[in-house]
């Protein structure tokens, strides 16, 4: 790469600004850089939204992230986007780290040191603290739980009939 290309993709990372609509709070300590969206009410604490050259992040509405997030979206290779797409009423506790691409989806609920990699994440899932999630689609209202590593269908399954056995609650009257 050439000294030349080098300055064209520095000056087309700069162009691109970040949106931010009504009502969102955004600690000064943290750093939001390149495409990025940002919904109306949405709370971002101490994080680093990062965007590069032509990959896109949007942040619904209504959404919290808190300190020391990391959600990252590289530079596209020439086959796919590593666009990051964050749903509405999404809660991302702290220490998580999102790579692109990504997609969570409305409702969810990421716990913290979570790592999610190149996956999709269905509506209404609960991922508790300490999990990894790499290269898989999660279904709609699916929990995870602890210390969980998800990079197969197979471990996914592993993982969702493990967590329904047994695990009935009873009310008593």
């Amino acid at each position: 790469m050439n000294l030349w290309m080098v300055l064209n993709r520095a000056f087309w990372n700069r162009k691109a600004k970040p949106r931010f609509s009504a009502n969102v709070q955004c600690l000064t300590d943290g750093e939001t850089i390149g495409e990025v969206s940002v919904g109306e009410n949405t709370n971002i604490g101490k994080s680093k939204i990062i965007s590069r050259n032509s990959s896109i992040i949007e942040i619904g509405r209504n959404t919290n992230i808190r300190d020391h997030v990391l959600i990252y979206a590289d530079e596209p290779d020439s086959a796919k986007s590593n666009d990051i797409f964050i749903g509405n009423k999404v809660f991302i506790s702290s220490d998580v780290e999102i790579y692109g691409p990504a997609l969570i989806s409305d409702e969810t609920f990421i716990g913290n040191k979570t790592m999610i990699i190149n996956s999709d994440i269905g509506k209404g899932c609960l991922i508790e603290d300490n999990v990894l999630i790499k290269n898989v689609v999660i279904p709609s209202n699916i929990v995870i739980p602890s210390r969980s590593v998800i990079d197969s269908t197979e471990s996914l399954n592993e993982v969702i009939n493990s967590s329904n056995k047994g695990d009935c609650c009873e009310i008593f009257y």
